[in-house]
């Protein structure tokens, strides 16, 4: 094969393969910091992204290929506008998440058991699966094209970020941002770990609200009711709370009630002017320890605060008789036992509020316990103020309105969390210290005797401390509480000092990542050289876990905004709009879109993803009939140009192995255009641009005009995120006016012995594929690389410059804008559209060469239409053209007509059609344009969807409205003449 041939098939996995290991080996994706340091060259401006580091879990799924494909893009766009563009790519340690794989793969080994593991073992797993997964991702995002800086990939537990996390938390700790304290947390039993706000899902179900008695003392007549969706909860009452306002209860304000099951507990009616009177019976019960509500109440009016629940949330020892039972059993017991005392009142069913776990889908328990906080008000104050100035843009900007929502009512995060896996919190524990304040202190009433007595017999030091961070009041804690860098324990030798057991919150290290992914704490170049970033673009769902926490950080520790725009792309969904997830059982791995998998293999991959036994076999199913043959090879350009192109949807995109098969045929579309243009191209032909262009004709005048009008709008695309818009043009240009229009204007010339003609034909076609490669590389990385380095006298255009990678992005040269051409070559395709589109009305096969007559209504373009003559009887499958200018002239029996503003066409017909008929078929015609019209018109006069939707959509819209009127004003006409 020649040189400059481009194979007759396009293989997709060759060329994919060999592009991205030659990018590599020329080591494009890695600037020099020290190009962008300003000091050294301030003319660079560093165009900086942090990937949002995927979790160690499993692999990539279909769901994270849009973040790939956006941020490939403007990566790759902006290193070919000759900016120094780092993409830090990185790995998150996802505590949580990458703990429950390991322990539901060590339930699958029978001889292992997670609790007979040492910390140390049970971790050492954990790296291993960290090691497992990382090739493979590392591998996934290869294939995608991410053109991201491998030499600086990251993992959120390696030493660097360990350092960073180590350094963040002393010095948060120190200016006294992070304390400890003992209050009520959202608590996952089935994990056993506290949770933030912001990892808890609040839904809506229906549940019984269930009515019961209190027994006023010494008042056997006298009773008051509460009524509560948890009546497990009354084991640990404390008071009855009611407003001071109901009149119902005035009398009994005051007075003490008796606890059915609880006989010596002191539970007093209290007035609280936060009860809202008209909910169930206006009498509340206050169970602290598990309720914010009543847990604020409890302190107001200085109650007791009694926990009823173990870890696991089954009631504890405090619940006598009935400990050991979860909640489910409990409350049907207890349901039983006030009836039989006939204390049960009703049940009425209610929508009910309840928090689910978004990392283990259990039911939250609100728990009292001791954790780290960090104080967030000061912080969000800042991050608030940013994007009200503008110094940080959201978008879209739908977002703002729930960004200043979520930090105007921010609480104190929650950072510690009681599992093994993550960044062990730097407090250490001074043991000296602590048993001299156990042993010195006078007041011993915030701590138990038997603290005391394990104390002074000798006992195990872990369990003198586990009771004294206990039973020990905050301020006591800290007193013997110390924050380091550096490990205090010397490795567990030490025996002044334990380390906190509890690890740090995963979105902690995750929120230091604009710094610390450069190298933070140490001042490096790459901090000097990269910091702040460009932009960040991730999901909305991350909008708080993340981009907010980031935001916070990274003013308090570098006083600089991480980045200057947050772009917050749709989530990939399944067919049936469902968010992708292993345990649905509706992911795809993407490497098998792009290199195809047979369905047997398919269903394997599935059987491996963690999903319920009884779920799986609909699952598989589903698949079946999704994916009857497998799904088959599409390439990595075709998935991405297919997630650019849907990228406009707002909420959410369904990326179809249907859709993805079409934009695989457009890149078939571009290869066979290519090998067509470079089989019918003499080389020697070829001349630069810049030296032909006062001598172009009219249709090459056109094309370039075209092409810069293009390119502006690919550039302010791209520079404004709207991927879709960029990626719908270039579609259309290089199909429509590139393929359908000039190469078939241009098959004449390079079919005939003009030498001169074919030397401007073959310059401008050769012109128009380099730049088309340019503004296209972006989206689809690998088959412009393999065309653009075929193109003819590519080293004498681009001397120096290998890659299309780092080719410059093309400019506009506003100089080529030919509006006159534009024009003109419009009359010519309309007039081809009209003829091909009559043949059609009138079933008339395009191919059949016949008759046609043009008629202008005036003599402006009667030499143009002249010069096209030969060129409209070949497009248009004519076998005579005639070209007359006439102000009036009569139907002949034998014909059809048609027109537009400036010409009527009439073809002579064989076989005349009958009027009535034709009439007919022209009515339904514009029926169905009128409904469709009618619907558009109301999309746009519709204010909710000029509010949500993007501006790219309503112009879209608008351009369709636009194309049926004027279809519809032909329709009309043709009609008005027929009735002549």
């Amino acid at each position: 094969m020649n040189k400059n041939e481009l194979s007759t098939y396009y293989n997709t996995k060759r060329i994919e393969a060999y592009w991205y290991n030659a990018w590599e080996q020329s080591n494009l994706f890695s600037p020099n910091s020290s190009d962008s340091l300003p000091k050294k060259n301030p003319k660079q401006v560093p165009y900086v992204i942090l990937m949002p580091p995927p979790n160690i879990t499993g692999i990539l799924h279909n769901g994270h290929t849009l973040f790939v494909t956006l941020e490939d893009i403007l990566a790759r766009y902006h290193r070919m506008q000759g900016k120094n563009v780092l993409w830090i790519p990185g790995l998150d340690h996802a505590g949580i998440s990458t703990q429950a794989v390991v322990e539901r793969n060590l339930k699958k080994i029978k001889t292992i058991n997670k609790n007979t593991l040492t910390r140390k073992t049970f971790i050492k797993k954990i790296w291993q699966l960290k090691e497992k997964n990382e090739s493979y991702i590392i591998k996934q995002l290869k294939i995608l094209g991410a053109s991201a800086d491998w030499s600086r990939s990251y993992f959120t537990l390696d030493k660097t970020r360990s350092m960073g996390v180590k350094k963040a938390f002393v010095i948060m700790w120190n200016n006294g941002l992070i304390y400890r304290k003992q209050r009520l947390v959202n608590w996952d039993p089935k994990i056993q770990t506290a949770l933030s706000n912001e990892e808890v899902i609040h839904k809506t179900k229906k549940t019984n609200l269930d009515y019961f008695a209190y027994k006023i003392y010494n008042e056997p007549k006298s009773e008051i009711i509460v009524a509560t969706t948890r009546l497990e909860t009354m084991l640990g009452d404390v008071a009855i709370a009611v407003n001071p306002k109901d009149i119902r209860y005035h009398n009994f304000i005051g007075k003490q009630v008796k606890h059915p099951f609880i006989p010596n507990r002191d539970i007093r009616i209290i007035a609280d002017n936060s009860i809202k009177i008209q909910f169930g019976s206006g009498a509340v019960k206050i169970t602290p320890a598990h309720d914010l509500n009543d847990l604020l109440i409890a302190e107001k009016h200085k109650l007791p605060i009694i926990n009823i629940f173990t870890k696991e949330a089954k009631l504890n020892k405090i619940c006598g008789e009935y400990s050991g039972l979860d909640k489910t059993s409990a409350r049907k017991t207890l349901k039983q036992k006030l009836i039989e005392l006939k204390l049960y009142r009703k049940t009425e069913e209610i929508e009910h509020n309840i928090l689910i776990s978004q990392r283990s889908n259990a039911e939250i328990e609100p728990m009292l316990s001791k954790q780290y906080f960090i104080n967030m008000k000061p912080l969000a104050k800042k991050a608030i103020k940013l994007v009200k100035d503008h110094k940080i843009n959201i978008i879209p900007k739908k977002f703002i309105k729930t960004w200043n929502h979520f930090l105007i009512n921010i609480e104190d995060w929650c950072i510690s969390r009681q599992i093994l896996w993550g960044h062990q919190i730097p407090i250490f524990y001074n043991i000296k210290k602590m048993k001299q304040l156990l042993l010195n202190t006078k007041n011993k009433k915030n701590y138990s005797l038997l603290l005391t007595q394990l104390l002074k017999n000798n006992a195990n030091i872990n369990k003198v401390l586990n009771l004294a961070l206990l039973e020990l009041d905050d301020a006591s804690i800290k007193l013997f509480s110390e924050a380091s860098i550096t490990d205090l324990t010397n490795n567990g030798t030490s025996q002044t000092y334990y380390q906190e057991q509890d690890v740090l919150d995963t979105w902690f290290s995750s929120a230091l990542l604009p710094f610390s992914a450069l190298g933070w704490p140490n001042n490096t170049k790459d901090l000097e050289a990269f910091y702040p970033g460009s932009i960040l673009e991730t999901g909305s769902d991350i909008l708080f876990f993340w981009v907010a926490k980031m935001t916070m950080l990274s003013i308090y520790f570098m006083n600089k905004i991480p980045f200057k725009d947050i772009i917050l792309h749709s989530m990939i969904v399944d067919s049936y709009g469902k968010k992708m997830s292993k345990s649905n059982g509706n992911t795809i791995d993407p490497v098998d879109i792009i290199f195809g998998i047979t369905l047997n293999n398919l269903l394997k991959k599935i059987e491996t993803y963690p999903i319920q036994k009884k779920s799986l076999p609909m699952i598989l199913q589903k698949t079946k009939e999704n994916f009857p043959k497998g799904i088959p090879p599409s390439g990595a350009d075709s998935l991405r140009l297919t997630l650019a192109i849907l990228s406009c949807q707002e909420q959410c995109l369904n990326p179809s192995i249907s859709k993805i098969k079409g934009y695989k045929s457009f890149l078939n579309k571009i290869w066979n255009a290519t090998r067509f243009a470079l089989i019918n191209i003499n080389t020697q032909l070829i001349k630069p641009i810049n030296t032909i262009l006062d001598v172009l004709p009219l249709t090459e005048q056109w094309i370039l005009s075209e092409l810069q009008l293009l390119n502006k709008t690919i550039n302010t695309s791209i520079e404004h995120y709207m991927f879709s818009e960029a990626a719908n043009k270039i579609y259309h240009f290089f199909w429509i006016d590139f393929c359908d229009w000039y190469l078939e204007f241009a098959k004449n010339i390079l079919n005939s012995n003009n030498i001169h003609k074919k030397e401007i034909t073959s310059s401008v076609i050769i012109e128009v594929l380099d730049i088309i490669c340019r503004l296209l590389h972006p989206f689809c990385p690998y088959i412009t690389e393999e065309i653009w380095n075929k193109l003819p006298l590519k080293d004498t255009r681009w001397k120096n410059i290998k890659f299309c990678a780092i080719a410059p992005f093309p400019h506009v040269q506003n100089n080529l804008i030919n509006n006159n051409a534009k024009n003109k070559i419009k009359i010519i395709k309309n007039i081809i559209s009209i003829i091909r589109s009559t043949k059609q009305q009138n079933n008339i096969p395009l191919e059949k060469l016949t008759e046609a007559i043009i008629i202008s209504k005036n003599n402006i373009n009667i030499q143009l239409l002249k010069d096209f003559n030969s060129i409209i009887k070949k497009m248009a499958y004519l076998n005579s053209l005639k070209i007359l200018l006439k102000s009036n002239f009569n139907i002949h029996k034998n014909t059809t007509i048609n027109f537009n503003d400036e010409f009527y066409i009439i073809l002579p017909l064989q076989k005349a059609k009958n009027k009535t008929i034709k009439k007919h078929k022209l009515l339904k015609q514009n029926s169905k344009i009128i409904e469709k019209i009618s619907i558009l018109t109301n999309r746009l006069n519709n204010n909710n969807f000029l509010k949500k939707a993007k501006k790219e959509i309503i112009n879209l819209t608008k351009e369709k409205l636009k194309s049926l009127l004027e279809i519809k004003s032909r329709i009309q006409k043709s009609i008005s003449i027929i009735k002549k």
